[in-house]
């Protein structure tokens, strides 16, 4: 009785043992499986702040690329503003240049047609005194003309009043 009671203590004491062992199994592996789990969630968590890190580098990029874009569309729209005022300026240089062309010939023009008038208005009055005094140069001879005949007729008149006195002298 008492070697069956010492190996029924034993089997207890074995079984207390194996159910501590067991127990402290359990416990390692809770703790094993715990640990794992923590590791599991810090690496799903260091995964997820990667990726976070990621989508947010991502995000700044293409914020700044869009940012760049939209200098790049204002640096060329001032761009292109500046060479259609430039542009502008260039035409309104031009026409002003051509302008001042055509009013330099128009001006010219003027002065020419003036010139041409006063030249022929120059022309017609000395064509017209040419004409008044050849005019006056007839009369002249007209009038000479007509003193010599006068003058002739009075001396015809006197050669024969003085014909007659002699002849009645006579």
């Amino acid at each position: 009785a008492e070697k069956e009671r010492l190996r029924l203590e034993k089997e207890k004491e074995l079984a207390r043992l194996r159910v501590t062992q067991e127990r402290v199994q359990d416990w390692l592996a809770e703790r094993d499986a715990l640990r794992a789990k923590r590791n599991q969630e810090a690496a799903e968590r260091e995964w997820r702040r990667q990726e976070l890190e990621k989508a947010r580098k991502k995000a700044e990029l293409e914020q700044q690329l869009r940012q760049e874009r939209l200098e790049q569309v204002a640096q060329k729209e001032e761009y292109v503003a500046m060479q259609l005022e430039q542009d502008r300026q260039e035409f309104q240089r031009v026409l002003r240049a051509q302008q001042e062309q055509l009013e330099r010939e128009k001006l010219q023009w003027e002065q020419r047609q003036l010139r041409q008038r006063a030249h022929a208005q120059y022309l017609r009055r000395q064509i017209q005194e040419l004409q008044q005094q050849r005019q006056r140069q007839r009369e002249a001879l007209i009038e000479e003309g007509r003193q010599q005949q006068q003058e002739a007729r009075q001396r015809s008149q006197r050669l024969a009043h003085f014909g007659q006195q002699k002849l009645q002298e006579l």
